[in-house]
């Protein structure tokens, strides 16, 4: 149903009495340049956000060390409704980890921030437990903190020139969003020829969950990439759908579960921004939107592959606003 490292870098963990998460993002920059969103007000605005709200920076006092206090407030979009917030510091060690307790509920939140090649640095939101609208807040706040790094990137970029000794950006790492017009509202049904497609959600668990582990080896042959590792549990899957459905809604990734006429689940497809399922290039981007497709090795002898691949070609750019589709699955079927 959806990579073990899913778009914009959520990855989905579970145990057996809780449900916890990690999310994770890639960013040009250094593990000390991130470390500085955490402590640092003009920053921590940057990244301390949820959906319909901004954190003025000059309302924030933070004091970054362990018991050390993080206040300000939110503010609606439209100013009509202010939010405060006193949270606290738990461990604090630059430039690696920083952690923040809440009391409302009691909880912590980890970040964690760890040096990678080409000049990456990956932070990882943890939680140790929480449900779909955590993992979409989670989610969220990264996209806000890789956004801000990337824009303080391209600005220095531009500032630079070749004689400065400064390498061009390096964007591995980063995503191209999905440039859907003011309005556009993705369908939630599809068809072609025999095939239904229909936005996945909790409703799909049971199927998608014997699906995804009937297929293990035919989705890395054909479909390729990080997932699936293992066998699929309920449990870990419900979070997974839960995690789409939150995508869907805000227009971030489009992923359909497909059946036949009949009723017979079949496998999954998805639209996901560029960048999401291989390192972005200068040729990606000249693409605006990342299709790939799995079935079950049933539907695969039976030709819905093809069929499959058909379909999303019709779909991207007639039932989606897409003009340059990147088809990303390791097989490509020869089309007739």
């Amino acid at each position: 149903m959806t990579d073990a490292t899913l778009a914009s870098g959520v990855v989905v963990e579970s145990a057996a009495d809780h449900a916890g998460f990690t999310a994770t993002v890639s960013v040009p920059a250094t593990p000390d340049a991130v470390f500085a969103y955490f402590t640092e007000p003009d920053l921590f605005a940057h990244w301390f956000v949820v959906d319909g709200y901004t954190t003025p920076a000059e309302e924030i006092r933070l004091d970054p060390r362990p018991g050390g206090a993080v206040t300000g407030v939110m503010v609606s979009d439209d100013g009509s409704t202010r939010i405060p917030f006193d949270i606290r510091y738990g461990r604090v060690d630059p430039p690696r980890l920083a952690q923040f307790t809440f009391t409302e509920p009691d909880e912590a939140v980890t970040l964690d921030v760890q040096p990678m090649t080409r000049g990456l640095t990956r932070v990882s939101y943890h939680k140790p437990y929480g449900n779909g609208d955590d993992v979409h807040g989670a989610q969220s706040m990264l996209d806000a903190l890789a956004s801000s790094i990337a824009r303080a990137a391209r600005k220095q970029a531009s500032r630079s020139s070749p004689r400065d000794g400064v390498d061009p950006v390096d964007l591995a790492g980063l995503i191209k969003r999905l440039g859907l017009p003011e309005g556009f509202e993705a369908p939630t049904e599809l068809r072609h020829a025999d095939l239904h497609a229909r936005a996945i959600s909790r409703v799909d668990l049971e199927d998608d969950v014997a699906g995804i582990n009937a297929s293990l080896d035919l989705i890395r042959r054909t479909r390729g990439g990080r997932w699936p590792t293992e066998l699929v549990t309920a449990d870990g899957n419900y979070i997974d759908l839960v995690w789409h459905e939150c995508e869907f809604r805000d227009r971030k990734s489009f992923t359909y579960a497909v059946y036949d006429d009949d009723g017979l689940y079949l496998g999954c497809c998805y639209l996901y921004p560029v960048g999401v399922r291989s390192p972005l290039t200068e040729a990606l981007l000249q693409h605006d939107v990342d299709v790939s497709w799995w079935v079950t090795p049933d539907a695969y002898e039976a030709g819905h592959y093809q069929t499959l691949y058909q379909a999303l070609q019709h779909w991207a750019t007639n039932a989606f606003p897409f003009t340059n589709p990147h088809y990303s699955n390791i097989e490509i079927p020869k089309l007739d």
